[in-house]
């Protein structure tokens, strides 16, 4: 037991202690400290996938940021040098630099925002809890991207009451991000259906649309900058919109689904639906 101790000492966490036959303090003694060791090698592999997580995860990000800060930087260079210049060619030349910055800067602003919001909801900070109507809002949200995709269609189906102990303002963003990527990857004139119900003391927001994936990337739908085949470059979106449905379910105790039905690609979250009137801390 010495000897394995000394190896244990040099870092490997995979040896376990020796059981002596006899069932006394000793065998006790070592059979605890196999529980210890085995709890500790899991923690510690725990602690490496999450730092390899982070580290594709800056890495991605550094990515993402990239682009449209060499876009700016590119802009900027051809702006200086024709700054003077006041032929119609140049002052068209300035005018497209200028809408081009304008783009990427608020493609980058929306990167850093959704960046900001997922390591907030990684770190836990604390929901601002509310009773929220989730069919009020989910109307809402309906009427919103309506507004700001007039090429589609959208349909809204929920109960007239039926209410969540949930932060509004990220149930309102979830719902916001689900809509306005199903709305991205319709073709004009397609119906895109948003759905609230109630299931086993869940409530269940759903948006379906006409789309087809492939079913090995369902699972990694809601990765962060997962890619899927229908992306298109340069579409203007951080590529964390549905990483955000997804943290902002979990931090709420529900979880996010995605499922290929058909020719439509259902996406949405649950949330817990409590008593509201029970007390609450």
């Amino acid at each position: 037991m010495a000897a394995q101790a000394r190896t244990l000492g040099a870092g490997d966490l995979s040896v376990r202690l020796p059981l002596p036959p006899a069932q006394d303090e000793v065998s006790s003694l070592a059979g605890s400290l196999n529980q210890m060791l085995g709890r500790l090698q899991g923690a510690f592999a725990r602690l490496e996938t999450e730092e390899a997580r982070t580290r594709t995860f800056v890495a991605d990000a550094s990515h993402e940021l990239r682009t449209p800060l060499a876009a700016m930087q590119g802009s900027l260079e051809i702006l200086e040098r024709v700054a003077l210049d006041e032929s119609d060619k140049a002052r068209e030349t300035r005018a497209r630099l200028l809408d081009n910055l304008r783009r990427e800067t608020r493609r980058a602003a929306r990167l850093v925002g959704d960046l900001l919001l997922l390591s907030k909801l990684d770190a836990g900070e604390p929901l601002r809890r509310e009773v929220t109507d989730l069919g009020e809002l989910l109307r809402a949200e309906v009427a919103r991207s309506a507004d700001l995709a007039p090429q589609v269609n959208f349909e809204v189906q929920a109960p007239p009451a039926l209410s969540a102990w949930a932060d509004r303002t990220r149930v309102a963003g979830a719902l916001h991000n689900l809509l306005g990527n199903a709305a991205a990857y319709s073709p004009p004139g397609a119906v895109v259906r948003a759905e609230l119900r109630r299931e086993e003391g869940r409530a269940v927001l759903s948006v379906r649309n006409p789309a087809s994936l492939p079913p090995e990337f369902l699972p990694r739908l809601f990765d962060r900058f997962a890619r899927g085949p229908q992306t298109r470059q340069g579409d203007g979106g951080s590529g964390l919109g549905l990483s955000i449905v997804q943290a902002t379910a979990r931090a709420h105790g529900g979880d996010t689904f995605a499922a290929q039905e058909g020719n439509e690609l259902r996406v949405g979250f649950t949330l817990p639906l409590g008593d509201p009137g029970e007390t609450r801390p």
